[in-house]
């Protein structure tokens, strides 16, 4: 686990959190995770997953043993971050990242949410983080993962 201080730092991060420069500085420099940067294609996808996004999702970082552990940012096609939208995509998703943080924003990139999903006993769990909501959540999610990204 990351220390106090380390932990104060992330916190300071996300209560901030303000965009793409923000997600880097937490993730690649704080969390150490391996920077990726690959788009995801949407084509073949279904209608309410694809229509959902502003465009193609993309594998921002990843860790673990064969960077299994994502880090996916998308960008939704309205001006809100609705759960609506994020079902789909994430239903999509999850066929071919089953462990990953999905990182959700809204058109401008001014508002985001957070999805951490991971499989258990045949159903996923899924932890929604809004922005507004405690932080610290989110915090020690990232912190765990953080600490047994290095086992899995």
């Amino acid at each position: 686990m990351p220390n106090r201080a380390d932990q104060q730092q992330v916190l300071e991060i996300l209560q901030r959190l303000d965009g793409l420069e923000s997600l880097k500085e937490l993730f690649w420099g704080q969390l150490n995770y391996d920077r990726i940067n690959e788009a995801i294609s949407r084509r073949g996808w279904g209608d309410a997953a694809s229509k959902a996004l502003a465009d193609d999702p993309l594998v921002f970082a990843g860790g673990g043993e064969n960077e299994d552990f994502k880090i996916i940012l998308a960008r939704l096609d309205s001006d809100h971050v609705r759960l609506g939208l994020q079902r789909p995509v994430i239903n999509r998703l999850l066929r071919d990242f089953p462990y990953a943080l999905f990182v959700f924003s809204n058109r401008d990139r001014n508002a985001c949410d957070y999805a951490a999903i991971y499989f258990r006993a045949f159903a996923f769990v899924k932890l929604l983080i809004c922005r507004r909501m405690c932080l610290r959540t989110l915090l020690s999610t990232t912190s765990y993962s953080l600490s047994r990204r290095r086992v899995l």
